[in-house]
């Protein structure tokens, strides 16, 4: 055996190990149009984060060279979230309007009648 074989053997992985690699380094993350089965997070924990957000960057950016753009960037901010907002209300409304563009199939198929 020499050093390619090493390398070449150490370099080919199954597909199965890839996706366990995958899975390991990025977590569970559900494919285009699938229902993510995990539970949205708790409205306390998101009121947490958003003020530890804006507390970060003021504590960061006051009485610094930033201090003066810190109203600015503080609105980005909310803009950044009223954004995310409106795309989630948009999924919503599509999620609640496919079934009146698609009604259920009546059981009156072309194929059942004589």
């Amino acid at each position: 055996m020499n050093a390619s074989d090493d390398i070449t053997s150490e370099t080919i992985s199954s597909p199965s190990d890839h996706i366990v690699q995958q899975l390991q380094l990025y977590g569970y993350h559900p494919s285009v149009g699938e229902v993510d089965p995990r539970d949205p997070p708790k409205d306390h924990n998101i009121e947490g984060a958003v003020a530890d957000i804006f507390d970060a960057l003021v504590a960061t950016m006051s009485d610094a060279s930033l201090d003066p753009d810190l109203p600015e960037i503080l609105w980005s901010m909310v803009n950044i979230f009223h954004r995310a907002l409106n795309r989630l209300e948009r999924k919503l409304d599509d999620n609640e309007q496919a079934p009146k563009r698609h009604p259920p199939n009546s059981g009156d198929h072309p194929q059942s009648r004589s």
